[in-house]
């Protein structure tokens, strides 16, 4: 699904800054406009993922009748999975392993993965709950 919202461009120190103000917090920066507005994007559909994931409702979408940027991004249920895992290369990173381990966890049951179009995906929950779970056992 499609959704439209206003956003906001601004020079900040060093960059620009596309912020969409429906979302508190949600924007994205770089060197240039183009840049920005790209982060911009990322972070809406990362904004909007969460919200539809938690059962939350929309702010709604008002566009004044001249917007500095108007953000149509896509937002399915693929991309709400997808944006709630991490490869198996970032996980190693997360978890400072080697991605033969991180591997080696989701075999053994201790990470939790999701495969979309045939890739192997690590969920973000079970990398960020892995080191508190085994803490104790150092």
């Amino acid at each position: 699904m499609d959704y439209i919202y206003e956003g906001r461009l601004e020079w900040v120190e060093d960059c620009w800054i596309a912020s969409v103000p429906a979302f508190p917090g949600c924007f994205g920066s770089g060197e240039s406009i183009e840049r920005a507005v790209s982060a911009g994007a990322v972070a809406l559909r990362l904004f909007i993922a969460d919200f539809l994931d938690n059962g939350e409702a929309l702010p709604d979408p008002k566009i004044p009748e001249t917007p500095q940027i108007v953000f149509c991004v896509e937002v399915d249920s693929k991309f709400i999975q997808t944006s709630k895992c991490l490869t198996t290369e970032l996980a190693a990173e997360e978890l400072e392993a080697t991605p033969a381990h991180v591997s080696q966890l989701v075999k053994a049951g201790e990470l939790d993965a999701a495969t979309i179009d045939g890739k192997e995906l690590i969920t973000i929950a079970s990398v960020n709950d892995w080191p508190n779970q085994h803490s104790t056992e150092q």
